[in-house]
């Protein structure tokens, strides 16, 4: 941590004017302080990484039948077709699509088959977000099974 009245004193006591050592023990302030946030930076991402490890490497929950919004989000990164208890709509669910080489699209999006079996963009509301009724959606649907 920086000292800042002993680095003051010792710009002092060298002959620097009161001004020059102000703006040095301000630049070393200021450098302290991206120093501690590349750091906070660094530790981050490690805790991100090391977060997304363990999602990865927990066994997946086969048994669950409904849960959260992260539940539903990560069946969907796992390829699963979700929806909601609280749809009105018969049929409705969302799917995650991943960009390849018959798109355009260069991010994973989501979408949702509406009622009448369009494929449509799709948002989640804060509704949706907060909602425990998420579960896995029939799939391939049974009025479209072979």
């Amino acid at each position: 941590m920086l000292d800042v009245r002993r680095v003051y004193a010792e710009l002092l006591s060298e002959g620097h004017s009161k001004e020059s050592a102000s703006i040095v023990v301000f630049l070393e302030g200021v450098n302290q302080i991206i120093l501690q946030l590349e750091e906070i930076r660094k530790n981050s991402r490690q805790h991100v990484s090391d977060r997304r490890q363990q999602m990865t490497s927990e066994p997946k929950q086969a048994q669950q039948t409904a849960g959260d919004f992260g539940w539903a989000l990560n069946r969907l990164w796992d390829g699963a077709h979700m929806q909601r208890r609280g749809w009105n709509g018969k049929g409705m669910w969302i799917a995650l699509q991943r960009p390849g080489v018959a798109t355009k699209m260069t991010l994973p999006y989501m979408y949702m088959s509406t009622v009448e079996g369009d494929l449509v963009p799709w948002v989640a509301s804060q509704t949706d977000q907060l909602a425990m009724d998420w579960q896995e959606a029939e799939w391939p649907p049974a009025d479209t099974a072979a």
